[in-house]
């Protein structure tokens, strides 16, 4: 599912919008911003004021997440898949986090995600 954000430039967000919108750690076309990454999609003028307006996914990879074969890795993927396989490693096969169930793998992976989002903006510091 595609989700979009109108950012106004006299909004109080806009300010941070535009560190995060055109820092040059950033990898690829989309960022972090209020809690989820985003990627730009245009400017407009409405009754409202002047906005950018961003999109993300639920299920969708950024342009920079494809790779161009099935075979190939980003390394966003490869960042990922190392930060899952220690994350995997700490679950003892009896319980995750002191709990009786079982782990939950997509917020996992979604971890390593995140984990991959940082190690990619460290390498670009």
């Amino acid at each position: 599912m595609k989700h979009t954000l109108k950012v106004y430039k006299d909004s109080k967000a806009y300010p941070d919008y535009m560190k995060v919108r055109f820092d040059k750690t950033n990898t690829g076309k989309s960022f972090l911003f209020d809690g989820h990454r985003w990627a730009y999609e245009h400017s407009a003028f409405d009754d409202s004021g002047d906005y950018d307006l961003l999109y993300r996914f639920d299920d969708e990879p950024y342009p920079e997440e494809k790779s161009n074969s099935v075979d190939e890795l980003t390394a966003r993927d490869y960042f990922a898949a190392g930060a899952m396989a220690s994350i995997v490693r700490r679950y003892d096969g009896h319980s995750f986090g002191g709990g009786s169930e079982s782990p939950q793998y997509k917020e996992l992976a979604r971890d390593a995600y995140f984990i991959a989002d940082a190690m990619l903006k460290a390498r670009g510091e």
